[in-house]
């Protein structure tokens, strides 16, 4: 081991409504504005936006292109190589769930069990797979 520590920062995503999106993950999960940018060498407006632990980089490319349907499908997905999914732990899953449900998000699916981790599938308001999962403490 080299003795670099590594954490996860963030996450980026691209979208067609930059503040649609930006509005779901603040009523989703609470997130909040960070930053916001044009990045010249994307031809794209990106917004920061997230928690203490965690962010998510928002894309607004200039000439964006929809995003197929089967990458909303987290299994036919994985099928193809590259980036998948994020997955955000959570302490109360069913709770989160119905707070969630109560809040008009779209459950893909779940729960599925793996062993003793629980875990389910929601889209954004993009149809970008989000896993969340709980596992035994």
């Amino acid at each position: 081991m080299t003795g670099f520590k590594l954490r996860p920062l963030h996450y980026a995503i691209s979208v067609q409504d930059l503040d649609a999106s930006l509005a779901w993950y603040e009523e989703m999960f609470g997130f909040t504005e960070i930053s916001r940018t044009y990045v010249d060498p994307a031809k794209a407006v990106c917004v920061t936006a997230g928690s203490d632990v965690f962010q998510i980089e928002i894309f607004r490319q200039d000439e964006t292109i929809p995003m197929e349907d089967w990458r909303k499908d987290p299994d036919a997905n994985v099928q193809h190589q590259g980036s998948q999914h994020i997955c955000f732990e959570v302490d109360d899953l069913e709770g989160f769930i119905a707070e969630l449900r109560a809040k008009g998000a779209t459950i893909l699916f779940g729960p599925v069990f793996m062993g003793d981790i629980s875990l389910y599938y929601i889209a954004d308001n993009n149809g970008i797979p989000i896993e969340l999962m709980q596992a035994p403490k």
